[in-house]
């Protein structure tokens, strides 16, 4: 169903393109008790409110000015003439005769428009990814030969619209299902933060290249190490053939990519990589590959755990020395595929995912989490094993599960352990609601080093959940996920103390690649 079904005020104009009317009618409502009557709408001091808006208290707004359909404002200025339409917005600056229609913003930027200047958000799907687009128009501006720039490509707004309509079943459904949630939620939920990780202000820092078919779709899911002062970033990558590869990108400070590959230096080559079944070419979605790589550090070598997609998940190993690790950036395309040793699969015929290695022996065993799907249960669970590079017994103990009715409450997965002075800290994804949505957040628990079936902690809250538009709208919607954790000044050897700053490298609605910090002492605070 089109999202611009949810305004009642769509059958004032005669279709989409009349938008430009809806100023001109509404006016009469200031005049017309009936009208207002019939659309739920109150006068007071000079101002039309709709009964079903909601305002925080740093709202202002100005005699002349309208707030209608189910509007939620946290604060900002609405100047007089200015209507408001069924849109949710954090900050808001109106200013007189503009119109705002749908507009969806869900984070602290400040909307503006313009006097006499119209603001219309629509929810697209667009070779499989949703976005939101913003439409700014000048008044009366004539919509039926209006071109728009999406994606580098000129659009007619009929073109737009129809974009709009779409159904999908992986995340919300509908441009309908996905924006109609956010009406039922109180203001001071809808706009709560969480501020325990902070955001770069250059983010996203790695994006899909389009001249590289390998990585043109998407990158996301990265892994990150830091060596001899080199944050190193392994990333999933997605291009035309839908087939994952891994991709490398380096940094000094931790932030800004100093460096990036442009061939993959991680390809699947083996039978448990690369699918057989030919219903799997034929998806829109994955079609194999090697994804979402972990990397830990044992001894001298780097072993990477990673989900290997052929006919079924399952969780495969690989590893390189380190020093051919951090050669990796300087050697050519034809050298890098003899670097990696792959060591196959750990436990043959699983449905498995989300696995990630102890950098140490726990009571002499190698230990690994990760998140086998034998049953409807998707927990964290343990396996140990007497040698790290060969089959392991699939035997294994959940030691993180699920919690109902919290934002971890679908399902959850490993995401990287951590050597600190406080214990084994885990990085973990959980799936849940957030504002309404089906959504990926990020939680902590703390794991003693001698017996990780012991939870310390666990993060009552998630520490970081999805706020910007490029983590709530994309391949999947409402999506942050991490595998790769560094600390900004010190290697990955090394123990974290409580001051330690931690760079967390994470997946933006799995089209691209963040980063955010916080100090281990905030972190375990949440």
């Amino acid at each position: 169903m089109n999202q611009l079904y949810l305004s009642k005020f769509t059958n004032l104009i005669p279709n989409y393109k009349d938008i430009h009317l809806l100023p001109k009618i509404i006016k009469k409502m200031f005049f017309d008790e009936r009208l207002r009557k019939k659309f739920d709408i109150i006068l007071k001091d000079g101002v039309l409110i709709d009964q079903h808006a909601e305002l925080g208290k740093d709202v202002v707004i100005e005699s002349g000015a309208a707030v209608l359909g189910n509007s939620k404002i946290l604060k900002g200025k609405i100047k007089k003439g200015a209507i408001v339409i069924d849109s949710i917005i954090g900050k808001i600056d109106a200013n007189p005769n503009s119109l705002f229609y749908l507009v969806e913003q869900l984070n602290d930027k400040k909307v503006s428009a313009k006097k006499d200047e119209m603001i219309l958000d629509l929810i697209i799907l667009k070779n499989e990814i949703i976005k939101k687009v913003r439409l700014v128009l000048k008044k009366w501006e004539d919509l039926n030969s209006k071109k728009f720039i999406i994606d580098g490509e000129e659009m007619l707004f009929d073109d737009i619209i129809s974009l709009s309509k779409f159904k999908r079943d992986y995340i919300n459904g509908t441009s309908y299902d996905f924006r109609k949630v956010l009406f039922n939620i109180p203001v001071k939920d809808l706009f709560e933060k969480n501020s325990i990780l902070k955001r770069y202000e250059k983010n996203p820092i790695l994006s899909p290249i389009p001249k590289n078919d390998w990585e043109s779709k998407l990158v996301y899911n990265p892994a990150a190490l830091r060596i001899d002062g080199i944050h190193y970033i392994v990333y999933r990558a997605f291009g035309n053939d839908h087939i994952s590869r891994f991709g490398l990108a380096w940094s000094k400070n931790g932030l800004d990519i100093d460096g990036r590959l442009d061939f993959p230096i991680f390809i699947p080559t083996t039978e448990y990589e690369i699918p057989k079944n030919e219903k799997l070419n034929e998806r829109k979605r994955e079609r194999g590959g090697v994804e979402d790589p972990r990397l830990t550090i044992i001894n001298k070598k780097i072993y990477m755990t990673y989900t290997a997609y052929s006919d079924k998940t399952q969780i495969a190993l690989a590893s390189i020395d380190i020093k051919d690790f951090i050669n990796l950036k300087d050697i050519s395309k034809n050298e890098i595929k003899n670097k990696w040793t792959k060591h196959g699969l750990l436990f043959p015929n699983t449905y498995d995912r989300n696995a990630v290695l102890f950098p140490e022996k726990i009571n002499g065993k190698h230990a690994l989490l990760r998140r086998p799907m034998i049953s409807k249960k998707k927990n964290i669970a343990i396996s140990y094993s007497n040698k790290i590079e060969e089959i392991w017994n699939n035997d294994f103990v959940d030691i993180l599960k699920t919690r109902k009715n919290k934002w971890d409450s679908e399902r959850i997965g490993a995401g990287q352990i951590l050597r600190t002075v406080h214990g084994l800290l885990l990085i973990y994804h959980g799936v849940g609601i957030n504002k309404g949505r089906r959504s990926y957040m990020l939680g902590v628990a703390l794991l003693n080093p001698n017996n990780p079936s012991e939870i310390l902690y666990r993060s009552k809250k998630p520490i970081f959940l999805p706020e910007e538009d490029y983590e709530l709208y994309g391949w999947a919607p409402n999506v942050v996920f991490t595998n790769g954790i560094t600390m900004k000044n010190k290697d990955s050897n090394e123990i974290i103390k409580d001051k330690d700053e931690l760079l967390f490298y994470y997946d933006g609605g799995d089209k691209v690649i963040g980063v955010a910090s916080a100090k281990l002492m905030d972190i375990l605070s949440s």
